[in-house]
């Protein structure tokens, strides 16, 4: 069973995305904290695909505007830029096997997650940003990206 999703770069409309998400493949889970703790994770992967893919927002930028208390402000007038309303989040859920397999994909630039992950730290927790990828490989048997890195795979096996 597949499902396919296409998400705008509006965070306003995410919690709706990952409702309707979840919704199909609720079965999946044994409660609802595990519903709870995919759906905050996936809302963690589409957030940064909008935030550092589509809207081009690298992390030294972000601490900056955080620090200077603009990153909202910022972050919306992005979102309201032409480029930022044509480009898409593509979502993809499938189980087979009694494993779950999500797929992620902005229309950025990528990043190269192999660089990204061998400079964290165990102090990466309590930043204020850059958490995201260490909650994702926390809670996901396997994730992997595509070359360009610009989509992520992640799967869930039942447990």
């Amino acid at each position: 069973m597949t499902n396919q999703y296409i998400i705008d770069n509006n965070i306003d409309n995410l919690n709706n995305h990952i409702k309707s998400i979840v919704k199909n493949i609720n079965f999946f889970f044994k409660n609802d904290d595990e519903v709870k703790l995919y759906s905050m994770v996936i809302y963690e992967a589409i957030f940064n695909a909008i935030e550092h893919g589509n809207l081009h927002i690298i992390y030294e930028q972000k601490k900056k505007w955080i620090k200077e208390g603009v990153y909202r402000d910022n972050l919306f007038a992005l979102m309201k830029e032409d480029y930022a309303v044509n480009s898409k989040i593509h979502f993809t859920s499938t189980l087979e096997n009694n494993t779950l397999i999500t797929t992620i994909e902005d229309e950025g630039d990528g990043f190269n997650p192999e660089q990204q992950f061998s400079l964290q730290t165990k102090d990466d927790l309590i930043r204020e940003n850059g958490r995201g990828l260490i909650l994702i490989k926390s809670y996901f048997d396997s994730v992997s990206y595509n070359e360009k890195g610009n989509k992520i795979t992640l799967i869930k096996k039942a447990t």
